[in-house]
């Protein structure tokens, strides 16, 4: 594994990243629908017009997070702190559909905020088919 310093210059360090990863964490912005429990005024900023960029926001995200993979084994791990499924299985499902990926195993989890403190999140292993 080859040490990356890390800089200033993000885009600098994008560059050195392409093609070298085996992994990519994606925890990319969302409504946060799953920690209203712990954020109560995170309701009243929620719009379909709001929802409509985060999940386009996220559409890019994962499209360029495609060029960081080291090879066909490489995997993609997609997350959010939602609890909608436009932006987490529907997100996904469309992602892979598009550009030949698959939820790998099965393996997404979700959950919905419980009464003893747990928050709503969305999580889903991607690899390529």
């Amino acid at each position: 594994m080859q040490n990356y310093q890390i800089q200033d210059d993000k885009a600098t360090l994008r560059k050195q990243l392409k093609k070298k990863c085996d992994w990519v964490m994606l925890d990319v912005p969302c409504t946060g629908t799953g920690v209203f429990r712990k954020n109560p005024d995170l309701k009243w900023k929620f719009s379909q017009e709001r929802l409509d960029e985060l999940t386009k926001i996220q559409e890019l995200i994962l499209k360029d997070s495609i060029g960081y993979l080291r090879d066909p084994s490489s995997k993609i791990v997609y997350s959010t702190c939602s609890i909608l499924n436009e932006e987490n299985l529907l997100q996904v499902m469309r992602f892979c559909e598009e550009h030949g990926f698959e939820i790998e195993n099965s393996s997404h989890f979700s959950t919905v905020p419980k009464s003893r403190g747990m928050d709503g999140f969305f999580s889903a292993t991607l690899v390529r088919k």
